[in-house]
């Protein structure tokens, strides 16, 4: 660097061997509205028309180098939210202005002061680049000659904070964990030093979530100065703490620099993923309380991003591979009678799918010794019954032992001469590669238009989209070497294109993400599927921290809760039904039981718990979270929360102990958010007490509708 001994925000190798990059201040502009990415498929905030957001962009310029970096600043209307991004052209003998982009600027309006503000583009679709065009700069037709570069690290946002106040220490919390133990709290105390987090594994992980929060003094929920990060970006990132010997702090968070690097010829240009920042002086409730909102309406999108959730019942726990036709369709028809709306047919449909040795990447074949009528019988047969049909698929995966590796075995992510390391005894399919996304989104277009024979109604109202393995031997024959530290985040771009494509080819299914439990939730896919599984650990003790975790960066209406069985399939743990029902309550409610086999008590149980979801779900999930007890503040992991709703009329509170303590009280549940000049009439609500037999449910549900 030319200085700074600090980590740069970016790292860029030059012809000349050189990794000197000196950017000056060139110009800047105000912008209203803000620009669409100009990489397709990349998942972004939207804005609502050009008067609910305003842009910055300011120009960097390294001129011996010539280097052209761009920075965003997009702020929002009602919302201190701050959205950043960047995008660098290697402007080597280019002969226009580069800092003038058409994805920019359609034109030019006076504001009332007379400073020229540019109104974006808003029409049209986001994306003039797209991975098969190398990120190919289409400003100029001209002939580009220049030298190539080499980026080897950017980041997407890089901020420097001032040293804390006497007597006061700066923390950082970030949401940790493992494998069924996702986005637990963990706070430390910032000193001199790097601190980080960060995946190299393909996904944003069950280790560390794109999420930082850093408070002066330990962040509390209703008080203190806090600033939050949250990267919209579902593969391998860097969120990075750095404080000097001066006491002053950076943060950066953008692609892990350890897994990347892309290749910049001449009139090239590469663009981040987006970071979202927010700040709040009321605590770490109010930055929550800030991103519920913002993804509420900013990045949600499609004909779900705000619609009631079904109420589900999953086959997976009830009967793993040993699905077959008559025991999803008794399954079907216990579900209506308890008041669930949709079956979802999980793993072992598909191809010779009888363990997880074989058949994936074999969706055009379906296992007809186990489902005789085909799926669409299946399908047609569920639906025959009131609930509807949804589907399991983990599309980005392969099997050796499948048709598809058969005929393809190129198609997977490898490194030529090296052993293909398998996880859960599978591989990745290689979505960098234009014909792997082709024929993917080919044969998920064919499945999901699956038809009524009978009505020509379309059979399949729900996608549950798994990945169940990290990306190991990151390579592609596909790519020249200079393009093969380019694969990790190609593929991650590749997943958004299939995304994209297919959520709008089939926009009423409602599309649920899911990546070993809960190893894949962020902004990014979140973009593209409005909800996503916690984590495969069902256990009502354990999900207290994970949902509370999780709570910190996204809505409930982000996460899936189940009722499983016990004991526990993870754990061999018991719990109550009434705390696993409540508990599954914050947020999407199924059911992860062989609803076939459940004894009179439960079933009265699970009609009433269903049926009173069904009056608060919408308050559950778009209402402003409030939360009362922190299950990480000792081993009783007593937990509570509440929602209230835009008027502030009506709330919802649950509270939860996991292991009561002898002669222990516990504090009083000290309601938050409501208006202090009304008057409330609250209701301690116990819904297995009022329980119908299943029978009697019909009559139930109506008078529910009817009081709604």
């Amino acid at each position: 660097g030319t200085g700074d001994y600090r980590r740069p925000s970016m790292v860029v190798e030059h012809s000349d061997g050189s990794m000197v990059t000196s950017l000056k201040y060139q110009s800047h502009r105000m912008c209203l509205g803000k620009p669409p990415p100009i990489t397709h498929a990349m998942p972004h905030v939207n804005c609502e028309g050009t008067n609910d957001a305003q842009t910055l962009i300011v120009h960097m310029h390294d001129e011996v180098q010539g280097l052209h970096v761009k920075l965003y600043y997009s702020v929002f209307k009602d919302s201190d939210v701050i959205v950043r991004k960047t995008i660098i052209t290697n402007a080597t003998d280019i002969m226009q202005d580069p800092m003038r982009d058409t994805e920019d600027v359609a034109m030019e309006e006076p504001e009332g002061n007379g400073e020229a503000l540019e109104l974006l583009t808003m029409m049209g679709e986001p994306g003039d680049v797209s991975l098969s065009s190398h990120m190919q700069n289409e400003q100029t037709e001209q002939k580009i000659e220049g030298e190539s570069k080499m980026l080897h690290s950017i980041f997407s946002a890089t901020t420097d904070f001032e040293a804390a106040e006497h007597g006061t220490q700066w923390h950082l919390t970030t949401l940790d964990g493992a494998y069924e133990r996702e986005r637990q709290k963990i706070t430390r105390t910032i000193e001199n030093g790097t601190l980080s987090i960060g995946s190299r594994r393909g996904q944003s992980s069950h280790q560390h979530n794109p999420f930082m929060l850093m408070s002066k003094g330990p962040p509390q929920e209703d008080a203190g100065e806090c600033f939050a990060y949250n990267l919209v970006y579902s593969g391998n990132f860097l969120g990075e703490l750095e404080m000097t010997e001066t006491g002053r702090i950076r943060l950066s968070m953008g692609l892990h620099p350890d897994t990347f690097q892309w290749y910049l010829p001449p009139g090239e240009r590469f663009e981040t993923p987006e970071v979202v920042m927010v700040r709040s002086s009321h605590g770490s409730g109010d930055i929550s309380r800030q991103l519920h909102r913002f993804y509420h309406k900013r990045l949600y999108r499609g004909l779900h991003a705000m619609r009631p959730r079904p109420i589900l019942v999953n086959t997976w726990e009830a009967m793993y591979f040993a699905i077959e036709h008559k025991a999803v369709m008794n399954t079907a028809r216990q579900a209506d009678k308890l008041g669930i709306d949709l079956v979802v047919l999980d793993d072992g449909w598909f191809g010779t799918r009888n363990d997880d040795t074989a058949a994936l990447g074999d969706w055009d074949i379906v296992n007809e010794a186990k489902l005789p009528f085909g799926l669409d019988g299946l399908a047609a047969g569920v639906r025959s019954q009131g609930v509807r049909f949804g589907l399991w698929m983990e599309p980005e995966s392969i099997s050796e032992n499948s048709e598809l590796y058969r005929k393809h075995p190129d198609w997977c992510i490898h490194t030529e001469n090296r052993p293909r390391t398998k996880g859960r005894n599978q591989l990745l399919l290689d979505y960098g590669r234009a014909e792997v996304r082709e024929h993917i989104v080919k044969v998920l277009t064919n499945l999901l238009s699956m038809e009524d024979r009978e009505t020509g109604e379309r059979l399949i109202s729900y996608v549950k989209w798994d990945m169940n393995r990290c990306i190991t031997e990151a390579g592609s024959p596909a790519l020249p070497p200079e393009r093969q530290g380019e694969v990790m985040h190609r593929h991650i771009l590749g997943v958004y294109e299939v995304l994209h494509a297919i959520t709008n080819s089939f926009p009423d299914i409602l599309f649920e993400g899911c990546a070993q439990g809960g190893g894949r939730l962020d902004p990014g896919i979140l973009c593209y599927m409005p909800q996503v599984w916690c984590s495969d650990n069902t256990d009502f003790a354990d999900r207290l921290r994970i949902q509370f975790g999780t709570s910190l960066a996204y809505p409930l209406s982000a996460t899936t809760a189940h009722v499983s069985d016990v004991p526990n399939h993870q754990t061999g743990r018991y719990s109550s039904i009434r705390g696993r029902a409540l508990l599954a309550m914050a947020g999407g409610i199924g059911w992860e039981l062989d609803v076939r086999n459940l004894d009179d008590s439960t079933k009265r149980a699970a009609v009433a718990y269903n049926t009173y979801y069904r009056l608060i779900s919408n308050l559950v999930l778009y209402g402003e979270l409030y939360r009362l007890w922190d299950p990480f503040a000792d081993e009783s992991r007593q937990s509570a929360w509440m929602m209230v709703n835009e008027t502030k009329s009506e709330a919802v509170a649950f509270a939860f102990i996991a292991w009561r303590k002898p002669y222990q009280f516990y504090p009083m549940l000290k309601m938050k958010g409501l208006n202090k000049d009304a008057t409330y009439i609250v209701e301690t609500v116990q819904p297995e007490e009022a329980m119908c037999s299943p029978e009697e449910y019909k009559m139930f549900q109506l008078k529910s509708k009817i009081m709604n």
